[in-house]
């Protein structure tokens, strides 16, 4: 996802890889970069997470972000070190 104004260049480029083991289960890391010109900042880090499906329309994921940062680019205040949950459903 790119952000562009006339004043103010952000990007935020995340690479994933996921690999499905055993029945459910899946195990995730991605590589976030996060570049913000006005700022002349650069800012990267990994994330792992574990998701089991419960069903076809519901899984939940325990995870762990290693950067200080999150893909919510309204958000920058670089506390977003740490565990989380994932919980994704639909109808």
């Amino acid at each position: 996802m790119c952000l562009y104004n006339l004043n103010y260049v952000c990007i935020f480029v995340p690479h994933g890889l996921s690999y499905k083991f055993d029945k459910g289960w899946m195990l995730s890391g991605e590589y976030r970069l996060l570049a913000q010109k006005q700022a002349d900042d650069r800012m990267h880090g990994v994330l792992i997470e574990l998701t089991k499906n419960l069903n076809k329309n519901f899984m939940i994921g325990l995870g762990y972000n290693f950067s200080k940062f999150s893909d919510d680019l309204a958000h920058l205040d670089y506390t977003s070190q740490g565990p989380f949950i994932r919980i994704t459903g639909k109808f």
